[in-house]
């Protein structure tokens, strides 16, 4: 029998959500047919062909799904009470959820046509509630992926999704710590499966500057701590000078652009706006560190692995990071970059500081980070393990 997986997804293609895109591909190359169905596009990206919108579907497809079922009273009937128990005391959640019935069960429709074995959402929230719907339609197990937010601000509210799962996929320890507390009884269910990369076959060359430029590359919202390196950019500004540069978009881009004027720091700070991953990685040719500021939310959000720190190792970029959520598992200090407090500005300012300054910390970490990318993130590994961890084997 032939494995067919339809991963349920809240936006696909995703700029900051490239894991995602590289995942599928690696899973197809392993043999599983997949098929992408997407509440939406990305901002700033293009349809991903193949992939199936919400938007995309007519009314009349709708329409008629709801009458589909509407001839399966008890599982429609199953399907909604989980809609409305992982919706109640939180009434924004509960109407994207309902809106998104007429499609799931279109969606449902069109899977079941498919010959589709499996189900995988990314992400709780939307994604999973959509997937366990279309599972009690058309009786298929389906599996998630979990990441940051969703489990560390949302999981309250989404540990039915959880429990009914098949099987759940963590990218960090803390994450898959995180879930399994909601599991008492199954722990075993929650694996923990590194996001994967494409490794190159050598080591990336780099280009030197005139004058160190510190990185960082993101989404900017609170999380990220864009801030935090701010103050530290001026620590720097005071003894040398140094550039940052901030790749990525966001909600909070205005606000991190008045703090910078605030600062005196604006004219050593440029803020790019996405960019492709071709233009990212050129950045990261030119750059002395990446950093990564990260910090806990007001809301509980943050961060698990932020990717890019995984793609700068491979470039040979050393990294500055904070130790908030998922990121020391990776940035082991003084092996595999440098870590430092969450929020702590004199102590980011010096830990960027001593990688462009120290030339054998530096090259110690470089090499310690790109060794361990290439043994525990490679794509295609990563990829065997989720499918066997999922139950995708025919």
């Amino acid at each position: 029998m032939s494995v067919r997986v339809a991963y349920i997804l809240a936006q696909y293609p995703c700029r900051s959500e490239q894991f995602i895109e590289r995942e599928v591909q690696a899973v197809r190359r392993q043999g599983v047919a997949v098929d992408a169905f997407a509440i939406r596009v990305g901002e700033g990206s293009e349809p991903a062909g193949g992939a199936t919108y919400r938007d995309g579907v007519p009314l009349a497809e709708k329409l008629a799904a709801l009458l589909w079922a509407a001839k399966r009273p008890l599982k429609f009937a199953r399907a909604l009470f989980g809609i409305f128990r992982e919706g109640a005391g939180r009434p924004g959640r509960l109407l994207r959820s309902l809106r998104n019935v007429p499609v799931s069960m279109a969606w449902a429709r069109r899977i079941q046509r498919n010959a589709t074995t499996h189900l995988h959402g990314h992400f709780l929230g939307e994604p999973a509630i959509i997937a366990r719907t279309i599972s009690i339609l058309i009786t298929i197990p389906y599996s998630l992926s979990v990441h940051a937010r969703d489990i560390f601000v949302d999981t309250p509210a989404a540990s039915g999704t959880i429990e009914d799962a098949a099987a759940v996929a963590a990218c960090t320890q803390a994450g898959a710590e995180r879930v399994r507390g909601l599991l008492p009884d199954e722990p075993g269910k929650v694996r923990v499966i590194r996001h994967g990369l494409e490794l190159p076959a050598g080591n990336a060359a780099r280009s030197a500057q005139g004058f160190p430029i510190v990185l960082a590359v993101g989404r900017l919202v609170e999380k990220k701590g864009i801030p935090v390196l701010l103050g530290a950019l001026k620590l720097m500004l005071d003894k040398r000078r140094v550039e940052c540069v901030v790749v990525g978009d966001g909600p909070d881009r205005g606000a991190i652009e008045r703090r910078a004027r605030e600062l005196g720091v604006a004219d050593s700070l440029q803020i790019t706006g996405w960019q492709s991953p071709q233009e990212v990685a050129a950045w990261m040719q030119r750059a002395d560190v990446l950093a990564v500021p990260s910090i806990v939310a007001a809301d509980g959000d943050r961060d698990g692995l932020p990717n890019v720190i995984l793609e700068a190792a491979i470039a040979g970029l050393p990294i500055a990071a904070a130790d908030t959520g998922g990121i020391g598992e990776f940035v082991v200090n003084e092996q595999t970059g440098l870590l430092v407090d969450a929020g702590d500005e004199a102590a980011l300012a010096a830990a960027i500081g001593r990688l462009i300054d120290d030339t054998a910390i530096r090259d110690a970490v470089v090499g310690n980070a790109r060794g361990r990318v290439r043994r525990e993130y490679d794509a295609d590994r990563n990829a065997e393990a989720l499918i066997e961890a999922m139950g995708w084997k025919a």
